[in-house]
């Protein structure tokens, strides 16, 4: 949904053009919430490891920012997830956002 140029729905909402690039973002993403659930770090929170682990490295930052907002734009409580946990995932895909945009 992240990469759908023509959605059905919420139309409004800009989304990312390069597939292979939304595929990493969104992995590294899930890593991150993974790590700080059960890696060495989970004493951290999520957005301490969102802002302190290294950056994917990806050919296209804006694109990966882009489809990040989008997937944060597009959860749906509780439909996807309850409203806590939402607000953990979309906390992290607004940091990893916001830090491929810094490092364009």
């Amino acid at each position: 949904d992240c990469v759908m140029q023509e959605p059905p729905s919420q139309k409004h909402i800009e989304r990312a053009a390069n597939r292979g690039v939304a595929d990493a973002v969104l992995r590294y993403a899930a890593s991150v919430l993974v790590l700080s659930a059960t890696g060495k770090d989970s004493m951290l929170s999520p957005i301490d490891i969102a802002e302190s682990s290294p950056l994917v490295e990806i050919s296209d930052t804006s694109q990966g920012a882009l489809a990040l907002r989008a997937v944060a734009n597009r959860l749906c409580v509780p439909r996807d997830m309850g409203a806590p946990s939402a607000s953990i995932m979309r906390g992290v895909l607004s940091v990893i956002a916001n830090r491929l945009d810094a490092s364009a």
